[in-house]
């Protein structure tokens, strides 16, 4: 087991000392089987107790059949090693014979998940909007016990199971339903904080530091640093770690979108991702973004009226930067091209007839799946 033993030692990704494991099993009245609905196990760094076990919250109804229950314990380490053991060579959860059916699991080697915004595991994994975790995911990619449950037509009742399950846990599985059958061993990285802040001349990075209380001695590392725009790269860089408190990163222009990686040399695991902007200047203005004309009727004959924004009757007086000129190209792309699919398109009231003509369209493209208007 290379990889538990590599995120597991100690001053690697954190000092880690129990495991809390959160359980959401759907329960067959029938048959008395247990199926697992999704299953997290948090790598901690508190000491260990005990496994007090209990069950969160109320039984959720699936159906006359069976409902979803919610249950919490912790493990010791190598109870924690035991089970992803069981569950990568025998394929079980459990290591003596039960009622819980097992399905065909699929080993997911660790996988490094950002904190960044946008993520759809973030939704089903315990805080990690913070530096990120590694995980290590068995995938059920079969689910056929839980083909009833994810049958597209019964997403409504699956979304409103999802909210009654947010309700005692914060995992939201109505955004990551490909995960559901699953376990995910999640490893939090503690043992590194990161804040950064961009030079006032822009060109730079001021990165700080701050280092686990109980590491003795800090690790050898590579920053990464680039910026990006319209799919281009800016500028970028990579720096031996100083081993201090702080490091200035001569990246190049910061107008773009900036990346910030930190990799441990040994073993070789990143410890930090982070992407985003800085703030350069902050300005309060009210105009319309690329206007539409607007249609008024006028004893019954149709008027066109071009709209100005005050962005037109300024943009005389002083030019616009070169990022807000291609933003502003990419927009315009994003919309025609938007147009010409029918993914998004606006219309005015004597383009009725177009408009009846693109559903039409629609209609004939997509019958298979379904339209939305």
């Amino acid at each position: 087991m290379e990889e538990w033993d590599s995120l597991l030692k100690k001053g690697i990704m954190g000092f880690y000392q129990c495991c809390e494991v959160t359980e959401i099993f759907l329960f067959n009245k029938k048959s008395k089987r247990i199926y697992n609905l999704f299953t997290l196990l948090v790598l901690e760094e508190k000491p260990y107790s005990e496994i007090n076990e209990k069950l969160l919250g109320e039984r959720i109804k699936v159906n006359e059949d069976s409902f979803i229950g919610i249950k919490r314990f912790w493990l010791t380490l190598d109870e924690t090693e035991a089970k992803l053991k069981n569950l990568k060579n025998k394929n079980c959860w459990t290591s003596i014979e039960s009622n819980y059916n097992a399905s065909e699991l699929k080993y997911i080697s660790k996988q490094f998940i950002t904190a960044n915004e946008g993520i759809r595991l973030n939704h089903i994994l315990k805080n990690n909007y913070h530096n990120g975790s590694y995980i290590i995911e068995f995938f059920d990619e079969n689910k056929n016990s839980l083909d009833d449950l994810l049958n597209i037509e019964k997403l409504k009742k699956f979304n409103t199971i999802c909210e009654d399950i947010k309700k005692v846990v914060p995992i939201d599985l109505s955004v990551a339903r490909d995960r559901i059958g699953n376990f995910i061993f999640q490893f939090p990285v503690t043992i590194l904080e990161i804040d950064s802040t961009a030079l006032s001349s822009w060109d730079g990075i001021d990165l700080k530091f701050t280092w686990h209380n109980q590491l003795e001695e800090l690790p050898d590392c590579l920053i990464q640093a680039e910026s990006e725009f319209d799919r281009n790269y800016l500028a970028s860089v990579i720096e031996n770690y100083n081993k201090m408190d702080t490091q200035i990163l001569k990246v190049g222009n910061l107008d773009g979108m900036n990346h910030i990686k930190i990799w441990r040399k040994e073993p070789s695991l990143l410890l930090y991702s982070s992407i985003g902007t800085y703030f350069r200047d902050f300005r309060l203005q009210m105009n319309i973004v690329n206007p539409e004309p607007r249609i008024f009727e006028i004893k019954g004959n149709p008027q066109q009226v071009e709209v100005v924004s005050s962005d037109s009757q300024t943009s005389k007086e002083k030019s616009q930067s070169y990022t807000t000129q291609i933003a502003n190209n990419l927009y315009d792309s994003e919309k025609r091209r938007l147009e010409e699919t029918l993914s998004f398109k606006q219309y005015i009231e004597i383009d009725s007839d177009k408009a009846l003509e693109d559903i039409r369209k629609l209609i004939k493209q997509n019958d298979e799946n379904g339209v939305f208007l």
